[in-house]
């Protein structure tokens, strides 16, 4: 019978006792997704499962507001874990909890002290808010968001952009002064345009309006 020397006891030992190699970091790039519609989200990570992703038991959740635009993300892991793996949780997200973009609020295991079962990142409430009417060169009566004016198409507030938090409505519309004169070639168009992304947009020959619930 053939005797096993020490040295390859220790290779069988550690050869098959080896640990399951850490999975590359990060799993979801979350900074890279802020500001994405749904269908540029879907493009990344594939379609979702339950409105989640899911890679090396860690679960990224996209929030919406009722028009559709992203607010925040709960990034979810299966585990519990405690409070002083925190930075290491965050690595599979691409997060630091000093970036100004958002803000992190840890979710507490609600049967454990001093440990954590995920995190929310919180997008800014506030987001910058432009209104654009285009049409003939005729006179416009248009109604911003409460200001009532005639003027000129085109016509936008690109020098005085509104500043809205998720939750309030937004509303432009422009329609021809006098109403009864003969359309024009060229329909009446308003847009509103939410941190440089066209949000909604309405065009008609007579009068255009748009409104929108961030």
């Amino acid at each position: 019978m053939k005797k096993f020397t020490p040295l390859l006891f220790l290779f069988l030992f550690f050869g098959c006792h080896r640990e399951a190699p850490e999975p590359q970091l990060p799993l979801f790039d979350v900074p890279s997704l802020m500001g994405k519609t749904q269908s540029d989200i879907e493009k990344i990570l594939g379609a979702p499962t339950n409105k989640s992703w899911r890679k090396d038991g860690t679960k990224l959740t996209a929030q919406w507001s009722q028009s559709g635009f992203l607010t925040g993300f709960l990034m979810e892991t299966d585990e519990l874990l405690k409070d002083e793996k925190r930075a290491a949780f965050l690595k599979r997200g691409n997060l630091k909890e000093d970036n100004p973009k958002y803000q992190l609020s840890f979710v507490e295991a609600p049967d454990k002290v001093f440990c954590f079962t995920g995190v929310q990142v919180q997008l800014p409430s506030t987001h910058e808010v432009e209104l654009r009417v285009d049409g003939p060169e005729v006179l416009v009566n248009i109604a911003a968001n409460g200001e009532e004016f005639t003027t000129i198409p085109p016509w936008d507030n690109a020098d005085k952009k509104l500043q809205a938090s998720i939750g309030q409505t937004i509303t432009v519309s422009a329609r021809l002064f006098p109403t009864k004169q003969t359309p024009p070639s060229q329909p009446l168009k308003v847009q509103i345009i939410v941190d440089d992304r066209v949000l909604k947009e309405e065009s008609n020959s007579y009068e255009a309006r748009c409104e929108i619930v961030l």
